[in-house]
């Protein structure tokens, strides 16, 4: 008997003739000694010097994250608010992928609903003017501090410092009179979803409650945060548990996360991972910062040896001396020569002259000490956080010293993340929220929408739709301009998306918009219609300023 790679010995083949499956099992603990030691996968445990110390284990989600969530939210937001990198990536992420908040742009199903295009577009304009009327409007948040769109940005940027966030939609009578919609959106932090006091039940994990096939049923939802009046009225903190569904079937309540594994209950931080890296570089940016401040400093420290008395300051002129008048004149208050000096007194400054008397002797440490490898330890350590972030180092630090052809790369890695982004948020939010609307427009008779109510396919028909923002922008409008023109003469891309992905919003509303703009220039006699030849060049020719710059970089 032999196995690949592991030669029996001769206390293996007596263990294996006396008993087969004592062999057997002697040669499988052979096989997996030498996995851990050699070849193979490399996993904890392992004699390779790389696994020293390292005691991971197989542990299911619940137990991974759970225990974690308070430490990596609080040290998310402090992160936000006290590390220039973090901030910059996640500001930067919620403004390209968010922005001021996506537009509805309706587009519904007319072959389903049997409309032809015209009649669609009827529907399609009347509905989106009236999500517009909501959503532009303090009425539709519950606090009414945000238009819609502010509230799709807000609970981004919390879902990348805390990992989630929780929304319900709410009716109520609006505050503002004539306002023709109750729906409103309560947003709810993470810290306010865990377990409740006293309870051990083993389905509440995180503030979720799953039943016992494991779907969730429910979420725990506190009015407090986890240490607000925990010493002083605990009393004052009280959980209520919120169900996923009402008894009528309608969804009340929506968590909104990216998970990461399967059955995942609470998402995790974006910058969880490189919490310790960001705090790290902080600390050595705010080192490097406070040497080059000392560094700055120049102090003459001149030693009174006259024994007139001490003198503090810049030294007064002979006239001051005799005359006992100020230097501002001699009615200003001034401080006596004769002034006993104290030695905390005595400090570092920019140029500062500071007298001392006999008494005192000061030995000047060198304050001159700058790394000048800092810069480029900072950038090598900022570009693996960005990458583990999802965002190139220059997006980040919002510093492109690159050609335009790694600068668009950058940039369309990026938008692939904040398209997904976008995606989330669209099937978790903006459409759960639409459909809400939609439905009370319906009711109050402001939309009309046939069968709406019949069948959940009925409902989808009418609810499809898509979410536009901002566009990515371009580095070089005119080289981009000519791509987008051959794309479109190929048949490669539509003219919507090319107005989207550029510039964002809605296609539809500005080619309307350029329709009237054309007739105006028309009737003015401004005719001013760019050929083909004036976007891409004769016989196609591209121009070659671009590229010949990028060799120069």
């Amino acid at each position: 008997m032999s196995v690949k790679g592991i030669n029996p010995s001769w206390l293996d083949k007596v263990a294996s003739a006396i008993s087969p499956a004592w062999g057997a099992s002697r040669l499988r603990s052979k096989v997996t000694i030498g996995a851990m030691t050699h070849a193979g996968l490399v996993i904890p445990g392992s004699r390779r010097k790389s696994m020293k110390g390292v005691s991971a284990t197989a542990n299911s989600p619940d137990a991974d994250i759970i225990p974690k969530l308070g430490g990596t939210r609080a040290l998310g937001r402090d992160l936000f608010m006290n590390s220039p990198l973090a901030t910059s990536i996640l500001r930067r992420h919620r403004i390209m992928s968010i922005g001021s908040g996506l537009q509805l742009q309706s587009s519904i199903d007319r072959d389903y609903l049997g409309l032809d295009a015209d009649a669609a577009e009827g529907y399609e304009r009347t509905i989106e003017r009236e999500f517009d009327l909501w959503a532009e409007s303090f009425n539709s948040d519950f606090d009414g501090l945000n238009y819609y769109g502010d509230n799709q940005a807000l609970g981004y940027l919390n879902m990348l410092m805390s990992g989630d966030f929780f929304f319900m939609p709410v009716w109520r009578p609006p505050l503002e009179r004539g306002f023709p919609y109750e729906l409103c959106i309560k947003l709810i932090d993470a810290d306010l979803v865990r377990n409740p006091s006293n309870v051990n039940n083993k389905n509440i994990k995180g503030g979720v409650e799953k039943d016992n096939s494991g779907r969730v049923s429910g979420y725990h939802v506190w009015n407090t945060y986890p240490n607000e009046f925990r010493l002083s009225s605990p009393a004052l903190g009280k959980s209520t548990f919120v169900p996923v569904y009402d008894e009528s079937g309608r969804q009340q309540i929506y968590h909104v996360f990216d998970p990461e594994r399967i059955s995942q209950r609470r998402g995790v931080a974006l910058l969880a991972n490189v919490a310790d890296q960001l705090k790290q570089l902080t600390r050595l940016s705010e080192a490097e910062l406070m040497s080059a401040l000392v560094s700055s400093f120049f102090t003459v420290f001149v030693k009174d040896m006259s024994g007139l008395g001490t003198l503090m300051g810049p030294a007064l002129t002979p006239q001051e001396t005799v005359t006992g008048g100020g230097r501002y004149g001699p009615n200003e208050e001034e401080v006596s020569a004769r002034t006993p000096v104290d030695g905390n007194d005595i400090e570092m400054g920019h140029g500062n002259v500071t007298y001392v008397d006999d008494k005192k002797d000061i030995t000047i440490a060198d304050p001159n000490k700058t790394d000048s490898n800092f810069a480029k330890f900072w950038d090598g350590i900022a570009t693996q956080i960005s990458g583990a972030a999802n965002q190139p180092i220059e997006q980040a630090v919002m510093k492109y010293t690159t050609s335009y052809t790694a600068a668009r790369a950058a940039a369309n890695d990026v938008w692939q993340y904040r398209l997904t982004a976008r995606t989330l948020i669209n099937r978790k939010m903006n459409i759960p929220v639409f459909r809400e609307q939609m439905s009370e427009g319906i009711l109050r008779g402001r939309i009309d929408a046939p069968g709406y109510f019949d069948d959940y396919a009925t409902m989808r028909a009418w609810t499809r739709s898509t979410w536009v923002g901002s566009g990515r922008g371009t580095l070089d409008p005119l080289r981009e301009a000519k791509g987008s023109v051959i794309e479109l003469n190929s048949f490669l891309t539509t003219h919507e998306q090319e107005f989207v992905s550029k510039h964002g919003g809605r296609w539809d509303a500005a080619m309307d918009r350029r329709a009237r703009e054309q007739l105006i220039i028309e009737r003015s006699g401004l005719i001013n219609t760019p050929n083909k030849e004036e976007l891409v060049g004769p016989d196609g020719q591209e121009d070659e300023d671009a590229d010949e710059a990028d060799k120069n970089t």
